[in-house]
């Protein structure tokens, strides 16, 4: 089985449930992610995927986390099973350049300056990563229940 997970820059929440999920070594999983659009903030992403490597390095799954961004296009959906967009706001913008699966699952999870998570003069730009991240595992360990992707 194939897992797909999309958020805007795959720079951060993608990239954390991407590792998060490989980390888990389930036989049969592969697993990928992608920003819709990637490709136009590589260069000012390239701080915020930095940090994202530095706080999963800091839980031990570092060596599962993808070095650079990928940019979400039609033919990375081809070889997917399972496609997760990380909430609404990348499901949205990614439907303008492509066409989803008919069962792609779309979750709720803000980045940082979206919905709550919005930081204030003085705020470290990393100040919501483990509340995303604990969002994102917890997601994901019930997607492997759902699916039953467990051995």
């Amino acid at each position: 089985m194939n897992v797909h997970f999309i958020c805007r820059g795959n720079a951060h929440r993608s990239v954390m449930a991407e590792a998060y999920l490989k980390s888990l070594n389930l036989p049969g999983v592969t697993v990928v992610s992608s920003g819709t659009v990637a490709d136009l903030y590589r260069e000012p992403n390239r701080k915020s995927l930095q940090e994202t490597l530095d706080f999963l390095t800091a839980r031990g799954i570092g060596q599962y986390a993808k070095a650079s961004s990928e940019q979400l296009t039609q033919e990375r959906f081809h070889q997917n099973d399972v496609t997760v967009c990380v909430n609404q706001i990348a499901y949205d913008e990614g439907s303008q350049s492509v066409t989803f699966p008919s069962d792609t699952i779309v979750w709720d999870i803000s980045d940082t300056n979206e919905g709550h998570r919005v930081l204030k003069p003085g705020d470290l730009p990393t100040m919501y990563d483990d509340e995303i991240f604990q969002q994102i595992k917890t997601n994901i360990d019930e997607l492997v229940k759902k699916l039953s992707l467990a051995a």
